[in-house]
């Protein structure tokens, strides 16, 4: 299992931490692992209102641990 940031609607409200499978790469695939990421202020526009996001992208999750 991992755990993952998801946000099903815009706002901070929204946006919360799940757990979930962990996927299988394919052949000739790899699997990266995230250990830390960065916010940038594009990134606060997304999650308020959605500017320049496109909420029905699904294949562009990534695995985030929760801070320790």
């Amino acid at each position: 299992m991992m755990q993952r940031w998801e946000l099903p609607a815009f706002g901070r409200d929204n946006l919360v931490l799940t757990s979930a499978l962990r996927p299988k790469p394919d052949p000739k695939e790899v699997l990266v692992k995230v250990e830390a990421v960065s916010l940038n202020y594009r990134d606060l526009l997304i999650l308020e209102n959605g500017l320049g996001g496109d909420m029905t992208c699904r294949s562009c999750r990534a695995a985030i641990s929760p801070a320790r």
